[in-house]
């Protein structure tokens, strides 16, 4: 049809008969009516968010190829580059443009910035009316993208993309994002080039005319959606004597599994977990992961009966939450400064046989630093942990749970292959799990109780929100809980003093003191009210961990001091006069710590140590059971446990068997 449309039909749905010569844009991304295609002079004029695109000429890997655009008005955005079919087709105004998904590459020259596999970065340099951007791609090796203005290849511009570009052996294909306001015009090579490409082993775009794109396309998105959701995969595993690889956390098709090459795959970050191999307590288990395709592979590890599954995207996974722990690859992380790459193989060890229970890490079998042993002390394992990966997007790896022969050798020989310990009755475990969170706090109260410590009470949320443990004192929670300790209430003109070490820094919390006007809530109460320690009034903490801040009395302040694991954290009180609250960090008080309020209003009745804990922090309490890590601001300051009412006690007691009763109804 040589008359151009405005809301040109969508790609492959497309029933129009064309007998131009020259190759056919297609709307890639955007709702109808959000661009013209013009494909006979080649302009494309925006007036809503659209991506376009050429899949008719795709570029095979092993070839070079180069095609130039003028800019005919800016829009916010002009960002033109080269993709993979991994690229998502959308017919919605809001998606992802081209180079913001895995598998795509583009320069914005309005916005001055690239934007490749998912990253972007800065680009000094801006496009204007009258420019020619010139774009080359070369599939051989690597691959590399390259950007020239106005036929100049000097920097900033030239080669803009290399190694390790997603897909590019399936080929990739011209795109470009635009915004309102913005038109352009596509020279592909049917008309001659007003500039040169880098060299003359690039071949203009239209001499890759005619390829058929729908099929692969079709073949990619029927992988994508066969996924692990057809019971098939695991019942193939299941009777080649394999491990099961289950999708754990994650959409329908945000991962799929190759039933021949046992190849994982992943469209969206998915976390996955092979649960009937669990290691029992007491064991040690290996396997590795061999890291075929990457932007940035995720996290890998382990976790147990208490990660709980969901079936919808998410933005969280191992480590992010309670009963897993994971190590990330990216390099960017100050404790693991080691980044995967492509070809690398990862080993996952896990001893559950020592007296600290640990995860060691290799990476083409180095135990070396940055690796070796990565985590240890870890809470709740006493049921054992399975392997478990959160894998991002654009992602491909190859397990290995022992089916086969290791690459690489484990820590020692006493660590055996994950796939030895198949047959694991795992929904047993977290039944077990599910039951001790359920009455974990009344029961480690009377034990704490009956040892004379501080007792540790839920007090504000439902109940199996926060469990805390007998033997190490760790507190971990599964929703928003309060903590607190009302047995030990400091009296007006007293000086008191608690330790909270950070065992875990993935959450929030918010460490503090409350006076009696912190009331208990129940789970109903709690989700109603959405207080916690210092948003609540007669409260004041510190958060230290994720978001940093601080709160009193119901008002919000900054507190510009990160946490880590294994950090101390001091929290003092001084009840003498208007009263104040002190905050230290592994034993020093200057600046950000040191004085964080100055006044307390309603503490002349008493306070009592409290914490408000979000999922994924993990933390360990210390009321002066055992000599403190640090010392307090001055001598003056006492243990918070010397404070310990047998009265108080009493009466927390009996409030939390009245509640108890009540649930349990």
């Amino acid at each position: 049809d040589p008359c151009p449309r405005r809301g040109t039909l969508f790609g492959p749905q497309s029933t129009a008969t064309h007998t131009m010569s020259k190759p056919e844009m297609v709307r890639w991304c955007g709702s109808r009516g959000a661009c013209d295609i013009d494909n006979e002079s080649g302009t494309v004029k925006s007036f809503h968010n659209s991506t376009v695109a050429l899949p008719s000429c795709l570029v095979p890997y092993g070839k070079k190829a180069y095609f130039e655009m003028e800019v005919v008005s800016r829009g916010k955005t002009i960002q033109a580059g080269w993709a993979t079919l991994a690229l998502e087709r959308s017919g919605h105004d809001e998606h992802s443009m081209v180079g913001m998904h895995y598998g795509s590459w583009g320069v914005d020259g309005v916005g001055q910035m690239t934007h490749g596999d998912g990253k972007e970065g800065p680009y000094d340099c801006g496009w204007t009316e009258g420019d020619v951007v010139g774009l080359a791609v070369d599939l051989v090796g690597n691959g590399a993208i390259y950007f020239s203005l106005n036929g100049k290849w000097d920097e900033p511009n030239g080669v803009l993309f290399s190694g390790d570009l997603y897909g590019i052996e399936k080929g990739v294909f011209p795109v470009c994002s635009c915004c309102e306001g913005s038109k352009v015009v596509f020279n592909f090579g049917a008309s001659p080039f007003k500039f040169s490409a880098p060299d003359a082993s690039f071949k203009p775009v239209h001499d890759f005319k005619g390829h058929d794109w729908e099929t692969p396309w079709n073949d990619y998105n029927q992988t994508k959606n066969f996924g692990l959701i057809n019971m098939e995969v695991p019942t193939r595993q299941q009777e080649s004597g394999g491990a099961v690889i289950q999708r754990w956390i994650g959409s329908a098709n945000s991962c799929a599994l190759d039933l021949d090459s046992h190849v994982l795959s992943t469209y969206k970050y998915a976390t996955i977990a092979v649960p009937t191999c669990t290691v029992p307590f007491g064991s040690k288990g290996y396997y590795e992961i061999e890291i075929l395709q990457c932007v940035d592979f995720g996290v890998a590890g382990w976790a147990g009966p208490g990660l709980e599954q969901a079936s919808e995207d998410a933005h969280y996974g191992l480590g992010d939450v309670p009963a897993s722990w994971g190590i990330t690859g990216t390099g960017e992380d100050p404790e693991y400064p080691c980044r995967w790459k492509k070809g690398d193989v990862i080993g996952m060890a896990v001893d559950l046989a020592g007296a600290k229970q640990s995860i060691h890490i290799s990476v083409n079998g180095s135990f070396s630093a940055p690796n070796g042993q990565a985590l240890q002390d870890m809470f709740d394992t006493d049921l054992g942990l399975f392997p478990a990966a959160s894998v991002c997007a654009g992602s491909k790896c190859v397990f290995n749970f022992g089916e086969r022969a290791f690459k690489f050798t484990p820590p020692d020989a006493s660590f055996e292959a994950v796939l030895k310990f198949k047959g694991t009755d795992w929904e047993a475990s977290v039944a077990k799990f599910n039951d001790r969170k359920a009455k974990a706090v009344d029961r480690v109260e009377r034990a704490q109780q009956q040892q004379g410590g501080a007792v540790v009470r839920r007090w504000i949320g439902g109940v199996g929100s926060c469990s805390v443990d007998q033997d190490s004192g760790a507190v971990a929670t599964y929703e928003l809980a309060t903590v607190a300790v009302p047995g030990c209430l400091v009296p007006a003109g007293a000086k008191a003093y608690y330790e909270v070490e950070v065992l875990y820094d993935k959450g929030i919390v918010f460490a503090g003191y409350a006076t009696e006007g912190l009331a208990r809530r129940g789970e109903a109460e709690a989700e109603e009210d959405d207080l916690y320690v210092g948003s609540a009034p007669g409260s004041w903490g510190v958060n230290g961990a994720m978001d940093p801040a601080k709160w009193g009395d119901g008002e919000a302040g900054e507190y510009p001091c990160q946490w880590a694991k294994r950090d101390i954290v001091g929290l003092a009180v001084d009840l003498s006069g208007k009263g104040s609250l002190h905050v230290t960090v592994n034993g020093k008080a200057d600046a950000p710590n040191g004085l964080m309020f100055s006044e307390l209003p309603g503490a002349d009745k008493g306070v009592f140590p409290a914490c408000s804990l979000f999922p994924g922090f993990l933390c360990r309490f210390n009321f002066g059971e055992t000599p403190f890590k640090f010392a307090p601001p001055t001598a003056d300051f006492k243990p918070v446990v010397s404070f310990k009412d047998k009265e108080r006690e009493a009466a927390a007691q009996a409030a939390d068997d009245a509640r108890a009763a009540v649930e349990t109804a």
